[in-house]
């Protein structure tokens, strides 16, 4: 899919199981976001805290940037827990 189709879609979603993102998906997820700034709503949920994504996102001027676009006229909901939900229920008697 390119990405002027991706900017045009109302949901976009990704999703990475392996960590650190790699280089590529780092491009690709700030030209998403640069594209959409200031022009669409963007909802992004991570399992990560936000100073942990410089960390996670590897290259310090992309991660920035990033962070710069996502941080400014932005709402931020954190769930706190004890557990991930799939520990919670692995916790619980099977029925």
């Amino acid at each position: 899919m390119s990405l002027p189709t991706i900017n045009r879609l109302g949901v976009f979603v990704t999703t990475s199981d392996k960590y650190p993102v790699s280089d590529i998906d780092i491009q690709d997820i700030l030209e998403v976001i640069d594209r959409r700034h200031k022009t669409a709503s963007t909802i992004i949920c991570s399992q990560f805290d936000v100073p942990d994504w410089h960390g996670k996102l590897r290259t310090p001027t992309i991660a920035d940037a990033i962070c710069d676009r996502l941080a400014h006229d932005s709402y931020k909901i954190v769930i706190k827990g004890v557990d991930s939900m799939h520990k919670q229920n692995a916790k619980q008697p099977k029925k």
